[in-house]
């Protein structure tokens, strides 16, 4: 899940305080690790990555970017139903490159 704060005005104090940032969710099975869970600041043309607990003063034109992590997966994702990922990436679930690099799907 990604949220996307635009900060309107200076002086906004943002605090942080969550986990999964320096580890991520296991998959079972075969199947592969989730991504983690990042706190992001972009001030202009700089992006900040901000810890897991923290405060940071904010101002006007900032974007602060939230990405929680998923649950790892279950099963070699490469035994996956063909057509259940040719789904996914009809459903802009998941990409083309991805249905190929994870899930061993090369003819559409």
């Amino acid at each position: 899940m990604r949220r996307s704060y635009d900060i309107l005005k200076d002086g906004v104090l943002i605090s942080t305080n969550s986990d999964r940032h320096d580890s991520s969710p296991w998959g079972l099975a075969g199947g592969h690790d989730s991504g983690r869970t990042t706190f992001t600041l972009y001030r202009g043309n700089k992006a900040v990555r901000i810890p897991g607990a923290s405060n940071i003063e904010c101002g006007k034109g900032d974007r602060f970017v939230i990405e929680i992590c998923g649950g790892g997966g279950y099963g070699d994702p490469t035994e996956r139903d063909r057509e259940a990922v040719r789904e996914d990436v009809r459903c802009g679930r998941v990409s083309e490159q991805a249905a190929a690099d994870i899930y061993g799907l090369v003819n559409r």
